[in-house]
């Protein structure tokens, strides 16, 4: 997906943020807020990974996971530069960063 698609002339992107669980029962709750979140349609969901990358692969197994529950798309977002440059070795066009 390209930001462009989303937003433009004519158009509304609606997108939300969301931030790795650090427990079982969080991510339980993440899953539940994001069924409800879907009313709204959103364009898109983005997951953030935390500094120098320490939630990187619980943050690619997230944004498979709402795709594949809600078909929605879901895209992974380097909290910093340094992290952009150093993509996740599982990584691929399963789970694009944005």
């Amino acid at each position: 997906m390209k930001f462009g698609e989303a937003y433009g002339t004519g158009k509304f992107g609606l997108s939300f943020e969301i931030f790795p669980p650090k427990t079982p029962a969080g991510e339980e709750a993440l899953f539940t807020t994001v069924e409800a979140l879907m009313a709204f349609r959103p364009s898109f969901i983005t997951c953030t990974y935390g500094a120098g990358g320490s939630t990187r692969e619980k943050t690619l197994e997230l944004t498979v996971a709402i795709r594949e529950r809600f078909g929605a798309p879901a895209l992974r977002r380097a909290s910093s530069l340094s992290d952009q440059r150093r993509p996740s070795p599982t990584a691929g066009p399963d789970c694009p960063a944005s």
